[in-house]
């Protein structure tokens, strides 16, 4: 049985072991890196510095574009995605993370050649190391609650969703699907999440939560490589950072669970020998857990407190009694991409288009009432604007008209009656004779 103790060691700095040189100079690099690359999760975080966050925002897309025209030699227009698309993987993320590298590496040579005297890193690596676990906490709250609040991240698939073929569903859609349909299952990896940003928060417990955000982040960063969905440099960043907390004690992990023999305590070091100095970073300390609890709680608490829902005029699914493009009629022939199957509204009063192939088209939408029209762009061409006529002929019909796809168009629609959906009624069982796998 072991003991496990926790010691507190303020050897001065005169007594620090001295450093490799490998290992001086990957710190020196890390600390450049890092600091440029979670620098603006503190700069909207803290109150006042929001200005700052986008100064820094617009400095670091500048630069992009520099890389991508000096060096990159790229002539053609680049998007800057001024509507956003949700990806973290665009080709300006591609090139923040080459110059900033870059950079780090430059920054940690300089660095180098002025502090040759200097054996080691250990009062900025415990620095660092608070850096770091304050930033990923942050983080992982805002993934967690994300989730532990249904629905955030997820939500239950919509009429649209059900009601695709399901070899039409994308990979990120497919894990989307999975992820919205349990909520139990949600709300539990993002317990999981929140559990190991608030084991950071906490010198004594920050391998433990290390060691729950690693597993965490790398089974994220693991379902976006896997689904194609596109935040894999960001995940994968934070899986390196919660590694990086545990690289300390790795030597100590493997003693405990591979070698299965006896370690030395945890060295824990006092940050300040004053106490007034002391108490002010206990302080800080708070001040900081209460803004992030708040900037991440309190929009999921006013959610809370909103009224539900109304239904959404027009919800269901329509299916195409004619379809007219260019004055001329278009018969409903198998597998035609550019006839329309049917439209469906789904519980948000999104539009999607079902064509003829059961390829899925969703749409962002606007409606607007007084004038009849809806107004649908793409993620893939947001600012690209399809201006569509709506009107109510009778019950259960309704007729939608403009221009389309370079093709002026006009739909007559009758709304078919709900299907029922073995997702949304099969539930969950204790006692099962035979899998209900279909």
């Amino acid at each position: 049985m072991y003991t496990a103790q926790t010691t507190i060691e303020t050897a001065p700095p005169s007594e620090a072991r001295p450093w490799p040189p490998l290992r001086r100079a990957a710190f020196r690099g890390l600390f450049v890196y890092a600091a440029l690359y979670l620098l603006p999760h503190w700069l909207f975080l803290i109150p006042g510095l929001g200005i700052v966050g986008v100064w820094y925002s617009n400095a670091v897309q500048w630069l992009d574009l520099r890389v991508a025209r000096l060096l990159l030699g790229a002539g053609a227009p680049i998007d800057l995605h001024t509507l956003g698309t949700g990806s973290g993987d665009t080709m300006l993320d591609y090139l923040s993370l080459a110059w900033q590298s870059a950079f780090a590496l430059i920054a940690g040579l300089l660095w180098a050649a002025f502090d040759r005297r200097r054996v080691s890193y250990d009062a900025l690596h415990q620095w660092l190391r608070v850096f770091i676990r304050y930033t990923l906490a942050g983080i992982m709250f805002g993934y967690g609650f994300a989730k532990v609040f249904f629905p955030g991240q997820f939500a239950h698939p919509t009429l649209d969703r059900l009601i695709e073929p399901f070899g039409h569903s994308s990979p990120m859609g497919l894990l989307w699907t999975f992820m919205g349909y349990s909520q139990p299952y949600t709300m539990f990896t993002g317990a999981v999440e929140c559990l190991g940003g608030l084991l950071l928060l906490s010198q004594r417990t920050t391998t433990l939560g290390a060691l729950v955000v690693a597993a965490a982040m790398g089974n994220v960063a693991m379902l976006n490589f896997s689904y194609d969905v596109p935040v894999k440099l960001y995940s994968s960043h934070l899986f390196l950072f919660a590694v990086f907390l545990l690289a300390p004690d790795m030597s100590r992990l493997i003693g405990v669970f591979v070698a299965n023999r006896p370690v030395a305590a945890a060295r824990i070091r006092e940050p300040f020998a004053s106490t007034w100095v002391r108490r002010a970073a206990v302080a800080a300390k708070w001040a900081v857990i209460a803004i992030t609890l708040w900037q991440n709680l309190w929009p999921r608490f006013t959610t809370l407190r909103q009224p539900p829902r109304q239904a959404v005029s027009y919800y269901g699914i329509y299916d195409v009694e004619s379809f007219t493009a260019n004055g001329e009629a278009r018969p409903a022939t198998s597998m035609d991409a550019r006839r329309w199957r049917r439209v469906i509204i789904n519980e948000t009063g999104g539009v999607s288009v079902q064509t003829m192939d059961d390829a899925t088209i969703r749409y962002r939408t606007k409606k607007d009432p007084k004038n009849h029209t809806y107004e649908l762009s793409t993620i893939f061409s947001p600012y690209d604007k399809t201006i569509l006529t709506y009107a109510e002929p009778g019950p259960d019909a309704l007729v939608l008209d403009g221009k389309y796809a370079g093709e002026t168009i006009a739909v007559t629609l009758r709304k078919a009656p709900m299907p029922r959906f073995l997702l949304n009624e099969r539930g969950f069982h204790w006692v099962s004779e035979y899998p209900y796998n279909r």
